[in-house]
């Protein structure tokens, strides 16, 4: 593997050795050196109650802050899990109650007066299973500490080390630093802490291979048939052509955690040296379920690099108390949603004919949400901390994952066409790694277009005035065509006549309107979302005949809908049109004959092509 240097001290270097004195000068401020140190003790396992408590030195004579935070990273919405405690209480050294207030929801201050030592204890309700939350029950104890694990205001950078009770002698995994003979877990700092998950459970089965001195260990939750040689050596190859495009893996020990389900999930969270997957319905015979499976653990070990340690500045050590904005996750999540299945067709676990069905797959996606025409990808990004919640409007939001998959599709290839295929976004990403994540350094919201530019050696301007901050549509033809591709209609996906806005939700029984369209036929009509369709022109129309109806008609047709809205039954005459490019699902195919430089970069992007 080829490493990437920089020459010299860089004023980043510097500003990361500042950083590191600033740690060792508030260890000193808060008494000799001392730790800060959690210790968790599981409750009855169908109590789902953890018994947690946190013991500090005192760095000021009057009150001492412990604060529940609000957010985790990976999901940047307001969770509130200060919810989750309860019976709070403190004592001193002497183990004398001290009084305490609850001062906002996430913050208890605890009356120190002239202890030496301070220790909050709490319990905190863990019955959220999925891949962020911490969950206990009678076959695993699930820890991720930034969602349980109390910090004190300022001193987020004190080492810290964490000990939970394991009577029964469970297995344990985490990437954090581990002493088995004493149990515990320790970081330089609480956001590592935070960051980094914890599994204690009978039934994990663990798998270990090692890539460039980096151990890996894959943890599998879950009692379902897999080959463990195909795994480690798929893993191998996704993660050796991820390692390239940054010239090394910055860590010492990664840990996948998967929890294996019968249920349809997909949910992966990132962690600084780790990542949580909880994935089903789990069936490792099925190539269907293969590629959902390879694809979000791809997924989540970009972020390795990219989110991880490519951070924006506003996150890289933040006050999980309050929203932390940033209009560049369109390039993070969006990003990284892109390198996923291209990562994947460069180690050849996925075929250059499936990336481009995929590339259109994601394209038509695209092309059919409104929402792209109503909200930027910068504003979506800024405004993820009250839209994630799903209580927008209608119709005025495409999320930043595709938005920003699509953007850094048309990117890459636009680099590629500026520099005839000598650099593309791989060269972005290492530049940012050099510059920011390699030394720890936030990237400045700016940082994204600057490195373009850089390695471009031209402006991006419009670009990025039209795509990142502006709502206009990608121009496919145009990005595709440097690659020696065109976008066709895919008339065997997608052969109708006529158009109606409308989306339908449920079954025979009862059939909702989900969406309306605006300025569609249905819009125009006054049909409204929730609206419970009852009959087409006398018929009792639902999702699965709905299609087949419909196409009996032509452009101009009128069409009588009955409805209940309300309980009160409502009828509309919807004329039917054409449907409009936007709504008609395209194919990628190969040009005939491209120029020598479309077939560079399409052999170099997408893979050699079967010409069948």
């Amino acid at each position: 593997m080829k490493v990437y240097h920089q020459k010299g001290i860089s004023m980043k270097t510097i500003q990361f050795l500042l950083l590191i004195l600033a740690v060792f000068l508030c260890a000193n401020q808060a008494g000799a050196g001392e730790k800060i140190h959690y210790r968790i003790v599981p409750g009855q396992p169908n109590a789902h109650v953890l018994h947690i408590e946190m013991k500090a030195p005192v760095s000021q004579q009057d009150f001492t802050d412990f604060r529940m935070p609000a957010w985790r990273p990976g999901r940047y919405v307001t969770q509130n899990f200060a919810r989750n405690v309860l019976k709070f209480h403190a004592h001193d050294e002497n183990n004398l109650p001290l009084d305490f207030k609850k001062i906002d929801k996430d913050t208890w201050r605890v009356q120190s007066g002239s202890s030496k030592f301070v220790t909050a204890k709490y319990e905190y309700y863990a019955n959220e299973f999925d891949a962020g939350n911490t969950y206990f029950d009678d076959r695993e104890i699930y820890l991720n500490p930034i969602t349980c694990l109390m910090y004190i205001p300022g001193r987020e950078l004190e080492q810290v080390d964490l000990f939970v009770e394991n009577k029964q002698d469970w297995p344990v995994a985490s990437a954090l630093n581990f002493e088995a003979q004493t149990g515990i877990f320790s970081a330089p700092i609480y956001h590592e802490l935070a960051d980094n998950p914890v599994v204690i459970s009978a039934h994990l089965s663990r798998i270990k291979f090692t890539i460039d001195n980096t151990a890996h260990e894959i943890i599998m939750l879950g009692e379902y048939w897999y080959d463990e040689n195909k795994i480690i050596a798929d893993f191998k190859k996704m993660i050796e052509k991820s390692a390239e495009i940054f010239g090394e893996i910055p860590a010492k020990k990664y840990v996948f955690f998967f929890h294996l389900v019968d249920y349809r999930s997909s949910h992966g969270v990132e962690h600084k040296n780790s990542t949580s997957i909880v994935t089903g319905p789990a069936n490792f015979h099925s190539s269907s379920y293969n590629r959902q499976f390879l694809g979000v653990t791809t997924h989540e070990y970009f972020h390795l690099w990219n989110v991880e340690r490519i951070r924006p500045d506003v996150i890289l050590h933040p006050d999980y108390s309050t929203e932390k904005y940033t209009e560049t996750m369109w390039f993070f999540e969006g990003g990284t949603s892109y390198y996923t299945p291209l990562i994947l067709r460069r180690a050849e676990l996925i075929t250059p004919e499936k990336f481009i069905k995929e590339s259109a797959s994601a394209i038509n996606e695209y092309r059919k949400n409104y929402g792209r025409k109503v909200t930027s990808a910068a504003h979506s990004s800024f405004d993820t901390w009250t839209h994630s919640v799903g209580r927008t409007p209608p119709n005025s939001q495409l999320s930043f994952y595709l938005n920003g998959k699509i953007i850094c599709m048309a990117l890459d290839l636009e680099i590629r066409q500026r520099t005839k295929n000598d650099k593309s976004l791989d060269d972005v990403l290492r530049d940012l790694w050099l510059n920011y994540g390699k030394d720890g350094i936030g990237m400045p919201e700016n940082g994204i277009q600057k490195s373009v530019e850089k390695i471009a050696g031209t402006s991006f301007n419009a670009f990025f005035n039209d795509y990142v901050y502006d709502t206009k549509t990608v121009d496919f033809e145009r990005y595709l065509g440097y690659a020696g591709f065109e976008v066709v209609h895919d008339l065997k996906k997608d052969s109708s006549k006529t158009y109606t806005g409308l989306q339908l939700s449920g079954d025979k029984k009862q059939t909702i309107i989900s969406n309306v369209t605006p300025h569609s036929p249905a819009w125009k009509a006054g049909i409204d979302i929730r609206d419970i369709l009852i009959a087409i022109n006398g018929r009792r129309i639902h999702p699965k005949n709905f299609k087949e109806f419909v196409g009996n008609f032509t452009a101009g047709d009128s069409l009588k809908i009955s409805v209940l809205r309300k309980e009160y039954l409502r009828e509309f005459t919807l004329k039917l049109e054409s449907p409009p490019d936007e709504t008609r699902t395209i194919k990628i195919i190969p040009m005939d004959k491209p120029n020598n430089l479309q077939a560079i970069i399409q052999k170099s992007w997408a893979g050699k092509i079967n010409a069948n």
